[in-house]
C-alpha cells in the first residue's frame, strides 16, 4: 500500500538540483510536466510520498483554459494528484530490474487503470514498479488523497511526455530484438511455482546459455515453434495456479491479459 513507504521532506527531492548525479555525456530531460498556475499543476501539500516523488495537482478547466484547483477563496483545492520524479530524468532509462515483456507493457499503452497494473505485475509487486517508474521519469501516476491530505489509493498512470514521443520507435526495438537468455529466464521464473510445469520446465532449463530460442526436445507442448511453445507455456503458468484457487474461471480476454506479449488493458 502507498502509506507503508516512507515520506520524504522537501530537502531529499532534489529540487533544482539540474544534472547533478548524471554520467558524463548523459542529457536530462526536465520533469515530464510543466509546472505552474498556467499549466494547472502546482506543488500539492501531500504526506506519506515515497523518496525522490513529488506530488502535484490535477487542473481543472475553465473558460476553456487548464487552471489548478482553487476554492472561492482561491485556496488550493487539493483532491486526486499526479506523481512526478522529483528530479530531472532521462529521456528513457528504464528500471533494470523490468524484463522485456514488462516494458512492453508499460510503453504499449498510453493510459493504464491501476485494475489493469496489479492484474500484469500482481498486488504485491505493481506499486513497486509503479514508484520506479515514475522516478525515472516513464509514467505519472495519478493517486487519490484522504481527508488528512495523505496519499491513498492508486488510480491509474499514463505513459509521461518523454516515453510517448518515442513510443513506436521503442516498441520496435523491445518487439524485435528478444535475448534468449532473458526470455528464458522469465519463461522459468514463471514456471517455478507451478508444480504442474516442473517437467517442462526441467527440460528448458538444460537449453546452453546464449544457444538461441528452441523449443526443448521432449516437450509436452506438442510444437516445433517457439512462438507456439512461449504463448502455451505464458497461458499454463497462469492458468494453472488461478484454477487450482478455485476462482472463477478466467475468460480468454483475462487469460490473455494475464498471460501474454502486447495484450492490453
Amino acid at each position: 500500500m502507498p502509506t507503508s513507504l516512507p515520506s520524504d521532506p522537501p530537502s531529499q527531492l532534489g529540487i533544482g538540483d539540474g544534472d547533478a548525479g548524471l554520467r558524463p555525456g548523459e542529457k536530462a530531460v526536465l520533469a515530464q510536466l510543466l509546472l505552474g498556475e498556467g499549466a494547472g499543476q502546482v506543488r500539492a501539500p501531500v504526506g506519506g510520498l515515497p523518496p525522490g516523488v513529488i506530488a502535484v495537482t490535477v487542473p481543472v478547466r475553465r473558460d476553456g483554459e487548464a487552471r489548478a484547483p482553487r476554492d472561492r477563496r482561491r485556496r488550493l483545492k487539493v483532491g486526486d494528484v499526479d506523481l512526478i520524479s522529483g528530479r530531472p530524468t532521462l529521456a528513457f532509462d528504464p528500471p533494470p530490474d523490468l524484463a522485456t515483456r514488462e516494458l512492453i507493457f508499460v510503453v504499449e499503452a498510453g493510459r493504464r487503470d491501476w485494475s489493469t497494473v496489479t492484474g500484469f505485475f500482481g498486488p504485491e509487486r505493481a506499486w513497486r514498479v509503479a514508484i520506479s517508474l515514475v522516478r525515472c521519469g516513464g509514467v505519472v501516476l495519478r493517486c487519490g488523497t484522504d481527508e488528512t491530505l495523505e496519499l491513498a489509493q492508486p488510480i491509474s498512470w499514463r505513459r509521461s511526455h518523454a516515453w510517448s514521443l518515442q513510443h513506436a520507435d521503442l516498441l520496435n526495438d523491445l518487439r524485435g530484438r528478444p535475448d534468449p537468455d532473458e526470455l528464458r529466464s522469465e519463461l522459468l521464473g514463471m514456471m517455478a511455482q507451478v508444480d504442474e510445469l516442473r517437467a517442462e520446465r526441467d527440460l528448458l532449463a538444460r537449453c546452453s546459455w546464449g544457444s538461441p530460442l528452441r523449443v526443448p526436445a521432449w516437450s509436452a507442448a506438442g510444437t516445433e515453434a517457439w512462438s507456439v511453445y512461449e504463448h502455451a507455456v505464458r497461458a499454463a503458468a497462469v492458468w494453472w495456479p488461478h484454477h487450482t484457487s478455485g476462482a472463477e474461471p478466467l475468460t480468454a480476454k483475462g487469460l490473455a491479459s494475464k498471460a501474454f506479449r502486447n495484450s492490453k488493458g
